[in-house]
């Protein structure tokens, strides 16, 4: 989970057999996971739906900070966000958080 400014998109790759719009983003605050400066993160298509992969538009093609959740599956490159739906949310201004991040005991 991390807070990013995301750049429009110059790339695209296939998931669930369709276009996702990749996105270049810059990473302002990690909460949890390793990352660098800047991130490829695919924006998740809506699959349940027909038509365009985003019928109310990319979820990334934002100009405001964006708090991200994202997915990297096994071998599998850009990181996505975890689903079409609620893998992307604005950022609150004031850098609070709608929700308690804790530490995870394992590790």
């Amino acid at each position: 989970m991390i807070i990013g400014r995301a750049r429009a998109s110059t790339n695209v790759t296939s998931m669930y057999g369709l276009d996702a719009a990749v996105h270049d983003v810059e990473v302002l605050q990690v909460f949890k996971g390793d990352l660098g400066a800047s991130v490829a993160v695919a924006a998740t298509p809506e699959t349940c739906t027909t038509g365009a992969p985003y019928p109310s538009g990319d979820p990334l093609d934002a100009d405001d900070d964006l708090l991200l959740f994202l997915t990297q599956p096994a071998g599998r490159t850009p990181w996505s966000t975890v689903t079409p739906l609620d893998g992307v949310q604005p950022a609150p201004k004031d850098g609070s958080l709608p929700f308690e991040v804790t530490a995870n005991p394992g590790g």
